[in-house]
């Protein structure tokens, strides 16, 4: 059973000042904003939240002191030393932050590789980033009265993943391909983009994985889950909707329309739309709804190309292609941005799909 906290709640004196250094940290180092008001400030890297909330104004003559009970300072793990470095650059010296310790340096006495820089906070709570490389560890199992119960809660795939963590979606910008890396650390290959760059690196190793394709130039609401089962009913044909906006090169006349709903002839066999609407014309192009039941291989750039447009005596072309709506869930995040659902928008996906015995 793997566990990780949950999230980590911390007082400040002064929130008007704390608030936007946290902002600022949090926002440079992958997390973000889940609730903000001016006395506190949710934020999540997927993972672990961390709340930075105002004190009570009857404990503001409370003295802190990191070497007293309680709190002694907060660690934000990188992927590389390069990264630490780069913080310190693109963060720390911006803001005249002074390290401490005479950091960023080596501290063998911690573990093997482990390079890190310390600063503070507003109030002085001691924080750092920190560099070390993953030990391949051996595993010893650790008995335990509770194993049932601990199975019962946390196995993937089954009723221990909570609804609210069960799904998640992703922005995906244009450029961008949806392949998943081999191993973490690959998501920038040479000229080449995945979409696993935009997310919290521990997502791979913990089996996130897209229901659904976008082609690298497409953009749009893409879905993750990592239950094996989900991801086939999600993708089974004629489970769930997904709906799409497209600019097209040319104007649709009613007839392509019905082509398309019959079926276009394409290389790789005939394919079409359960629904398809022209919402409005600019110039040579038309804003086209498609709704697909299906998904194959660049099929709705496929279909408008197999269509003639009889006035220009040219095949119609997909210039723009966004995905709005994968069944019940509407794309409401910017690009690049992505967010887990909440349990009443995974119920609702659950509920969208044929049931089975696992869901």
């Amino acid at each position: 059973m793997k566990i990780s906290i949950h999230h980590i709640h911390l007082n400040v004196s002064n929130a008007s000042k704390s608030l936007p250094f946290y902002k600022d940290l949090l926002g440079y180092l992958g997390y973000r904003i889940v609730d903000e008001s001016p006395d506190h400030m949710g934020t999540s890297n997927g993972t672990t939240d961390l709340w930075i909330v105002q004190a009570h104004r009857k404990r503001l003559n409370c003295p802190f002191h990191r070497q007293d009970v309680g709190l002694n300072h907060i660690a934000f793990r990188v992927s590389t030393k390069k990264a630490v470095n780069q913080f310190i650059e693109n963060f720390l010296e911006p803001k005249k932050l002074k390290p401490l310790y005479g950091s960023p340096r080596h501290f063998p006495e911690y573990r093997k590789g482990y390079y890190a820089v310390y600063f503070e906070d507003p109030d002085r709570v001691k924080l750092e980033v920190v560099y070390f490389p993953t030990e391949k560890l051996k595993k010893k199992k650790i008995k335990s009265d509770f194993e049932g119960s601990r199975k019962a809660l946390m196995n993937p795939g089954t009723v221990g993943i909570k609804n609210s963590e069960r799904i998640l979606i992703l922005h995906k910008p244009k450029g961008f391909e949806v392949s998943r890396p081999k191993t973490p650390g690959n998501e920038k290959l040479p000229g080449r983009r995945t979409v696993y760059s935009l997310l919290p690196a521990e997502f791979h190793a913990q089996g996130w994985v897209p229901v659904g394709r976008l082609d690298k130039e497409s953009t749009g609401l893409l879905m993750f889950v990592r239950e094996g089962f989900l991801v086939h009913r999600l993708q089974t044909p004629r489970n769930i909707d997904k709906v799409y906006e497209v600019w097209v090169k040319g104007h649709l006349k009613p007839e392509h329309v019905e082509n398309i709903l019959q079926g276009v002839q394409t290389p790789i066999g005939i394919l079409k739309a359960k629904a398809v609407q022209v919402q409005g014309v600019v110039g040579p192009n038309s804003l086209v709804k498609v709704v697909l039941d299906e998904g194959k291989n660049r099929q709705i750039r496929r279909m408008f190309a197999g269509l003639k447009d009889v006035a220009g005596n040219k095949f119609f072309k997909a210039l723009d292609l966004t995905r709005t709506s994968f069944g019940p869930i509407y794309l409401d995040i910017e690009p690049g941005q992505w967010r887990f659902l909440t349990e009443a928008e995974s119920e609702a996906v659950l509920k969208s799909v044929p049931r089975t015995k696992q869901n």
